[in-house]
């Protein structure tokens, strides 16, 4: 395609010049240039106006390790600022934050129902007190749940939500441009913007908790899920004559892993009474019943893991949620069957675990609201 000063691709192109900063920065011009395939002076013509609008600027003056030259590496401007939101059953969390996702500071707002009024309006609350005396760019959202159009809420079965105008509704209340997005999919943005998987092209990122889900980065782009009618991974079978549950099919990822699950099966062993968290502590205290349906969950955990990798053909996994301490407390047997699931010989995979709180979550959020920001650049911005 042939370069139109004034045109889509110069745009096209000036987008993923700030990209390659958002990623990879703080970086050099000739780095950029290198990675995009761009001449010196295409990648100057590109980034001065990036730099006039607001959106990146220049870093103090080090030496490019590739040739020793004194250069002024381009960034993102630390001066950005971004609301994240995590709309959960019970609570809103929302998070401000500059344009690398570091949180600068949290609120939470308790909610009595899930109606959308109410939800939206705590929203708004928390958008409204973390706005206060900055300039705010954009707001992100993330709930348990479907968007189309990163605007309105398709289906969230947790909610009990069809058809809500989310975004349009929050913008007419806080006065800012807002991105919806599934928790899952804001979570997985953030490893791929913000973590030290950034640089990684495919990874997997595993969440479990009140519920169980997969995000993919496959080829360097985030896998959204196609439909609110397409299921979701945790929809796979690990057992057919595992246990029921309302949401899904017998024996299923979520029937075996969701906490709540986990900690019912935990009570009919144990018999009494247990939370998630109790089952969690008295498994690591050595609670032989209690621990043993912790390690057999962790083995579905593995099977699912290995099921993930060999649709994928990923073999980087990050193990995050509320609820993955069964990961740690059963880790021997979640690697055994991860064993058990694979060839031998075929590559090991790549492990970590990363506990997440709802600040996280809530960062997530707004990392999708960074990435809009870059995705929908135009030469008329400023920032």
């Amino acid at each position: 395609m042939a370069t139109n000063e004034n045109g889509t691709h110069t745009i096209d192109t000036a987008r993923a010049v700030a990209r390659a900063v958002v990623l990879h920065g703080p970086v050099s011009r000739s780095e950029v240039a290198r990675r995009l395939g761009l001449s010196p002076a295409s990648m100057t013509r590109l980034s001065k106006p990036l730099i006039e609008q607001g959106l990146l600027v220049e870093s103090d003056v080090v030496a490019d390790p590739g040739h020793g030259r004194l250069v002024r590496p381009l960034d993102v401007s630390a001066a950005l600022r971004f609301v994240g939101i995590k709309i959960a059953v019970g609570a809103v969390h929302g998070v401000l934050t500059d344009a690398r996702a570091t949180i600068l500071a949290h609120l939470d707002e308790p909610l009595t129902t899930s109606d959308p009024d109410e939800v939206i309006r705590a929203a708004g609350v928390l958008i409204d007190r973390l706005s206060a005396g900055e300039r705010v760019h954009s707001v992100g959202v993330s709930l348990g749940g479907h968007t189309d159009d990163h605007s309105s809420v398709v289906l969230s079965r947790s909610l009990g939500w069809r058809s809500v105008a989310l975004g349009e509704r929050l913008t007419e209340v806080s006065g800012l441009p807002v991105v919806v997005e599934n928790d899952v999919t804001a979570l997985t943005v953030a490893h791929h913007l913000f973590s030290s998987d950034r640089d990684s092209d495919r990874f997997a990122l595993v969440t479990v908790g009140v519920g169980v889900g997969c995000g993919l980065v496959i080829n360097g782009d985030v896998v959204r899920q196609l439909d609110a009618t397409s299921p979701s991974p945790s929809m796979m079978i690990l057992n057919p004559a595992g246990p029921t549950v309302p949401e899904g099919p017998r024996g299923s990822a979520l029937a075996y892993l969701a906490s709540t699950n986990v900690a019912i099966a935990a009570s009919a062993a144990s018999g009494r009474v247990l939370s998630f968290d109790e089952a969690i502590e008295l498994a690591r205290d050595g609670d032989t019943v209690v621990r043993q349906v912790i390690t057999e969950r962790a083995a579905y955990l593995g099977r699912f893991i290995a099921g993930i990798a060999t649709l994928s053909y990923v073999t980087r996994f990050i193990l995050s949620g509320e609820g993955i301490a069964i990961a740690e407390v059963g880790e021997d047997a979640m690697n055994d069957a991860i064993a058990e699931s694979r060839p031998g010989w075929s590559t090991p995979l790549d492990i970590d675990v990363a506990p997440t709180t709802m600040r996280d979550w809530a960062r997530g959020a707004a990392s999708v609201a960074i990435w809009a920001m870059i995705e929908n650049y135009s030469a008329d911005d400023r920032w």
